[in-house]
């Protein structure tokens, strides 16, 4: 598998380890981590330890940019992203070990220029000529700057070279790029609500709604529910698959 990713709202992701973790006092961790975040990112990780063929571009800016770019070319992934004049965001996890609960504080992000813009289009069009991915990858929030129906153009870039496109966003961006088709779609049950405009309270509820929209020109429909059940549809079938229990170490990534 060779896959293309897009992440426009990089982070730098620090996860605390806080046993106990109280609002209005001093926490003080236990553990700490820091590492290149963001769904994109995330995404071309897995894809290159299950030895699939990952590159991931987007936008970079500042000192937790440079530390994003130096973080993956140390764990051996490929990128090519557009330095912006902006700083990338910080985004802080604290994770209670006992309880499995876990607070996050996430930056919204730089504003991006619209030449900025303008250059990554330019990127990746390049990256997409160069018929080396069969599947590109939209995923995350979007900065302020970026046009909300970006993910849609990228969408159809990707169709008229024959490449699969798959969607996972949320509000405007996620609802302009429904419109524009993509081969499969990834939701959480939340950002499913969302866009249908009612609350989905069973996964046959989400089946069905999930349904609705397959054939319409997206061939997978894929709605995850956090630690319940998660449901996929296509065409010629339905399947609800629900995950193991496990020890919650963080949500960060997963």
């Amino acid at each position: 598998m060779s896959v293309l990713t897009v992440t426009l709202n990089a982070a730098v992701d620090r996860v605390y380890s806080v046993p106990g973790f109280s609002l209005n006092c001093v926490n003080r961790p236990v553990d700490a981590s820091v590492f290149a975040g963001g769904k994109g990112i995330n995404v071309a990780r897995v894809i290159t330890r299950l030895c699939g063929i990952a590159h991931s571009t987007g936008f970079l800016g500042g000192t937790n940019g440079e530390f994003i770019r130096s973080s993956m070319q140390s764990e051996g992934l490929s990128c090519n992203f557009e330095k912006i004049a902006g700083e990338t965001r910080l985004c802080i996890a604290a994770v209670d070990p006992y309880t499995g609960n876990q607070t996050e504080i996430n930056e919204q992000g730089p504003d991006i220029t619209a030449s900025e813009v303008e250059r990554l289009r330019l990127t990746l069009t390049g990256l997409l000529d160069s018929k080396n991915y069969e599947y590109l990858i939209l995923s995350g929030s979007i900065p302020h700057g970026v046009p909300i129906d970006f993910y849609a153009e990228c969408i159809e870039l990707a169709r008229q070279r024959k490449i699969r496109t798959v969607l996972d966003a949320s509000g405007e961006p996620f609802r302009a790029g429904i419109a524009a088709k993509p081969w499969m779609i990834k939701p959480n049950v939340h950002e499913f609500n969302i866009y249908v405009g009612r609350s989905l309270g069973n996964e046959y509820e989400v089946v069905e709604a999930a349904k609705d929209l397959v054939g319409t020109g997206i061939s997978v429909v894929c709605v995850t529910r956090g630690g319940n059940t998660a449901v996929m549809a296509m065409e010629d079938c339905c399947t609800i698959a629900r995950p193991p229990v496990v020890k919650v170490v963080s949500a960060v990534g997963s």
